[in-house]
């Protein structure tokens, strides 16, 4: 799965593995250290998939606050460099996102975590409103055929 992160004025493609989104998190957020030695090409985890199960249970604790209903893949944690979740597969970069607001959290920079907070709720809520306009509308479409049907 290919997934898109937002910059400024730019889109960046990235496939959306535990690999990278380890490299895009160590990238975007300039922590070098929570891979093995990335400046050499050695991105095995020294840190980074712990942040990552955070935020993918942090993404989870929302998802059932606002009641969507995905598939239960979305509680996989990643594990092996090849693995995806609902997360990196649907929303990668909401995933890397995330993982960068729990690493604000760690360094207990507030400010830094609020902003994150910020942006992530507001998608999260995007996708509660895109599930419930898909409920309505195989809702209607079924009130439709039954119509038919006894039409």
């Amino acid at each position: 799965m290919v997934g898109v992160i937002r910059g400024p004025g730019h889109y960046i493609t990235f496939m959306a593995d535990l690999l990278a989104i380890r490299k895009r998190l160590i990238q975007e957020a300039g922590r070098w250290e929570l891979a093995v030695d990335p400046e050499n090409g050695d991105w095995t985890d020294a840190g980074a998939n712990q942040v990552i199960d955070d935020a993918t249970e942090w993404l989870n604790s929302l998802r059932s606050d606002l009641q969507i209903v995905l598939s239960a893949e979305s509680f996989v944690l990643l594990v092996a460099d090849t693995d995806t979740n609902y997360w990196s597969d649907e929303k990668p970069h909401l995933l890397v996102n995330a993982a960068r607001r729990m690493l604000e959290v760690r360094h207990r920079n507030t400010a830094g975590k609020n902003d994150w907070d910020a942006a992530i709720i507001d998608e999260v809520h995007q996708i509660y409103a895109n599930a419930i306009k898909v409920d309505i509308d195989a809702d209607i479409a079924v009130d439709a055929q039954k119509r038919v049907m006894q039409g």
